[in-house]
């Protein structure tokens, strides 16, 4: 049943699908060179919902503007002024000296600074089917992608006192997923077996490389190590 479950929603994922190029940092880096800001709506936009709650913290990746590009699902690319806001799960962009949110279901990825976002189904721990942005953190046949949130944490006014006044103030919170195209992002669990399950014809040398080089399997920056390792395998290996 929970197996038949599993395919149902991975099949049922694929209508929130976008189009999504093989190899997005490449794809942006190819981008034209002349390629114009976004001017209007062009139905790219949303009603912005968005408001300053009475709680400290970071509801933004970075609060400054950043410039960027946008990529649609119709392979066009925009210049942007971007920046994200986690809170919302919600890309902005400063047009027309308005802020603007921006409807996800019309764009195959956008890059802010140096880093390219994608919006993404994927799975949650309680089995729904839920959209989010994904920033791309490595890129190829298995992508290695990382979702953001906040959550609120409580803490007394005057660090380490137990007594007091407490205030609330918003944390981010990284978690990350493998992505094969065409498929809903899944969460990786930070355990050696499900690690190299992921790599399947590959779990051998992708093992002998964690040893050799002392990578553990729980850290983003050592699964980054991982991937990329995967990713950087010749063809010719048949990694499927």
């Amino acid at each position: 049943m929970l197996r038949f479950l599993a395919i149902f929603l991975i099949v049922s994922a694929s209508n929130f699908l976008f189009a999504q190029s093989e190899e997005l940092v490449t794809d942006f880096m190819n981008s034209p060179t002349n390629i114009t800001a976004l001017s209007n709506g062009g139905g790219f936009f949303i009603p912005n919902t968005f408001k300053e709650e009475k709680v400290g913290g970071h509801y933004y990746l970075n609060p400054n503007w950043q410039k960027g590009k946008l990529k649609t699902n119709k392979n066009d690319f925009f210049k942007i002024n971007g920046r994200y806001r986690i809170y919302d799960d919600e890309m902005q962009i400063f047009l027309n000296n308005r802020i603007q949110a921006l409807d996800r279901t019309q764009l195959s990825a956008i890059s802010i600074g140096d880093q390219i976002f994608v919006p993404l189904p994927f799975i949650t721990g309680k089995g729904k089917v839920e959209n989010s942005y994904f920033e791309l953190l490595v890129d190829g046949e298995i992508k290695m992608v990382l979702r953001r949130s906040t959550r609120i944490v409580e803490e007394y006014h005057k660090p380490g006192l137990s007594s007091g006044k407490k205030r609330s103030n918003f944390v981010i919170q990284s978690e990350p997923y493998y992505w094969l195209k065409g498929q809903p992002a899944v969460l990786i669990s930070k355990n050696k077996n499900f690690v190299l399950d992921i790599f399947k014809k590959q779990k051998p040398l992708i093992e002998e490389f964690a040893k050799k080089n002392k990578i553990g399997f729980k850290k983003i920056k050592d699964l980054e190590a991982l991937f990329q390792y995967y990713n950087d395998l010749p063809t010719s290996l048949n990694k499927s």
